[in-house]
């Protein structure tokens, strides 16, 4: 109703979410999501003049993709002037243009293991301290957020894990970011240790030389933890997809420690003291093919 603005239909379908984004001389600008577009609005006044009559039209909106999805309005975060958002069939970003987020890792096992009849209750928070983008959401066996896969901008890769959050926001003007339980409890997160578990682990995905076909003879293992003592080691290892599993170890990641198996691929299992503030970089195996 105010002197600078027009209706119009920018979407046949609901329009869904809608976010500020940098317009540089045609600020103030946005980007609205629907069900199956991106739409970029920008603010342009231009004049039109139809015989003695004139009109203004302030904002120009322009169709980025006619060919997108959003599983949930909550679903979508800027992070350093990029948007990811997760549609109803893989992930996505924006950054001038509409782009597919990679997700080789755990993509699969997301959809398959989403409660679609709860999707409105996906939500994005962000932890950029560590260069993350967390996205919870309720699992087929539950009608509320019970997990998450977390998605590592710094370091390219992906988590998956349990946990209840129903929102949450990032840190901010907070010391920590805040999230809230299904519970009530509202948490600081990137604090304190988790007492609540006798062993805090996480587990890599496969590793194998080249496509798989050659088998690796690992011969040791040069450790990269902070704490250099609170945390081991174990190596999980198949000759192939479906083969049996072999596990060596746990190993000690204080110092560089002579391991001896051979397997076509391996996961890095890392499991911590639960009263340790204890993170693992790049670790590295000497392997070579056998």
């Amino acid at each position: 109703n105010s002197p600078d603005s027009n209706e119009t239909n920018v979407s046949s379908t609901k329009v869904v979410k809608g976010l500020p984004v940098r317009g540089g001389s045609n600020a103030p600008s946005g980007l609205f999501w629907s069900l199956d577009s991106l739409i970029r609005v920008s603010y342009t006044p231009t004049t039109v003049t139809t015989g003695t009559t004139s009109s203004t039209f302030y904002w120009r909106y322009d169709i980025i993709t006619s060919q997108s999805s959003i599983l949930s309005s909550q679903s979508v975060i800027e992070y350093d002037g990029i948007y990811y958002w997760i549609g109803v069939d893989r992930f996505l970003l924006y950054n001038g243009t509409v782009k597919e987020l990679t997700n080789n890792f755990n993509q699969n096992y997301f959809f398959d293991n989403l409660n679609y009849a709860q999707r409105q209750k996906v939500y994005a928070t962000k932890v950029p301290r560590f260069g993350e983008i967390w996205w919870f959401y309720p699992s087929s066996a539950s009608n509320e957020n019970d997990s998450y896969v977390t998605f590592n901008y710094r370091e390219n890769h992906w988590n998956i894990g349990t946990m209840a959050r129903l929102a949450g926001v990032d840190a901010g003007v907070f010391t920590y970011p805040l999230m809230v339980s299904s519970t009530g409890y509202i948490y600081e997160h990137e604090v304190g240790f988790d007492y609540g578990s006798a062993s805090v682990y996480a587990e890599s995905g496969p590793i194998q030389l080249g496509n798989g076909d050659n088998v690796m003879s690992v011969s040791e293992l040069i450790p990269d933890e902070q704490t250099l003592g609170e945390v081991v080691v174990s190596f999980k290892a198949r000759n192939y997809p479906t083969g049996a599993q072999s596990t060596y170890g746990p190993y000690t990641a204080a110092n560089p420690t002579d391991v001896r198996f051979t397997a076509r691929q391996v996961n890095i299992k890392v499991t911590g003291d639960t009263l340790a503030d204890w993170r693992v970089g790049v670790m590295r195996l000497d392997a070579k093919p056998s």
